[in-house]
């Protein structure tokens, strides 16, 4: 049992050591690559589902409509799903209501899916040619979506965007900010290898056609997630268009960390529900193996305080590797993603970051979860 244990501790290492070196290629790449100037102006269409979000409202709204980009070449849609917090009054009633649209989606007492059906109801009503979807928790510079539309050349079909986490400045907000960057930079990296696996739904961008060509969430109208990474996957198997990443200050959106640990964790466990629903099988079978080989060092661990000194020592090496590998993509990412930004924390974040992936990606793969109110189905 221990040589099978330290066989499949060193096969995991190795295979990790080759996914965050590929990370790093792919940062590398999206560095040396400068986005074009635009040359007209893209008839663009925002569109933010939101539901009991009456609290950020007011912030987003303002950033939306202080975009610096023409007006007569933008819409903004408002998408209600079912809100009973006063949200839907709140933009009723707002100074500025003739720049953006409202529209409700119709009462859904289904356990999934209500907000792809809010995104997907929004884009029918739209003859954009680019959309931009965005949460209602988020702000935005005021350079946000001409810096996202630059990345749009004729052979471009989606687009995404990196998202901060910011909150108090305290323990728990800093190990959100600085562990979600981590998955920000991990997402533009794979995109930058041209093997684009996730993506934030806060800050994405494709084309109406890319989305009709895919058919939009047809085929996952099922699953409550998704609503971003899966669609990019699917513009980038099934079509010729390609996937960038758009990265800089003016390219951040910024959203609002967890404010207790069961928010924290209930919204991995929703982001881990998807998993098992990507397309590619090599790709789950990859996931499979990062979540094996945090799940052996665990294992190693145990073992070794058990009594076996060399799964001990193991145990020990491959979380000094993982530690010293992701530290040199974090700095690789963290300026060209976040610029001028600090973070906090990493070396605690590193400790809870096991136990969480474990815990997080066992209970999203096999239960349900909580959101904004409603009980939903994987």
């Amino acid at each position: 049992m221990i040589e099978l244990l330290l066989i499949l501790s060193v096969l995991t290492l190795l295979n990790y050591i080759v996914f965050l070196s590929s990370v790093f290629k792919g940062l590398k790449s999206i560095e040396g690559k400068k986005p074009r100037e635009i040359k007209h102006n893209f008839r663009a269409a925002i569109i933010v589902p939101f539901r009991n979000e009456v609290e950020n409202l007011p912030a987003v709204v303002e950033s939306l409509l202080n975009q610096n980009y023409p007006e007569n070449s933008r819409e903004i849609f408002f998408v209600n799903d079912n809100s009973n917090d006063g949200s839907l009054e709140l933009l009723e009633n707002h100074p500025s209501r003739e720049k953006f649209k409202i529209f409700n989606v119709e009462k859904n007492d289904s356990a999934t899916a209500q907000k792809k059906e809010a995104i997907t109801e929004a884009i029918n009503k739209t003859n954009s040619e680019i959309i931009f979807i965005t949460d209602a928790d988020c702000t935005h510079d005021k350079n946000w979506v001409v810096s996202v539309l630059k990345y749009f050349d004729p052979s471009t079909g989606f687009v995404a965007g990196p998202v901060l986490f910011y909150g108090e400045e305290n323990t728990f907000g800093n190990l959100q900010k600085i562990e979600f960057a981590g998955i920000q930079i991990a997402a533009a990296g794979l995109i930058g290898t041209g093997k684009p696996t996730t993506c934030s739904a806060a800050n994405i961008a494709f084309r109406k056609k890319a989305f009709e060509d895919v058919e939009g969430y047809a085929d996952n109208s099922g699953l409550s997630s998704g609503d971003d990474e899966l669609l990019m996957q699917k513009i980038a198997s099934r079509t010729s268009y390609k996937v960038k990443f758009s990265h800089g200050k003016e390219s951040v959106v910024r959203t609002k960390a967890n404010k207790n640990v069961n928010a924290f964790i209930n919204q991995r466990r929703r982001w881990a529900s998807k998993s098992l629903h990507y397309k590619s099988k090599i790709l789950i079978l990859k996931l499979f193996l990062i979540f094996l080989f945090f799940l052996l060092i665990v294992i190693d661990f145990i073992a070794g305080l058990l009594g076996s000194f060399i799964l001990l020592l193991t145990a020990v090496a491959m979380f000094v590797i993982k530690i010293r590998i992701e530290f040199s993509v974090l700095q690789k990412g963290l300026p060209l993603l976040y610029p001028n930004e600090k973070f906090n924390g990493f070396f605690l974040a590193e400790i809870i970051h096991i136990p969480y992936i474990l815990i997080a990606s066992v209970v999203g793969v096999l239960g349900n979860f909580e959101w904004k109110g409603r009980k939903l189905k994987r």
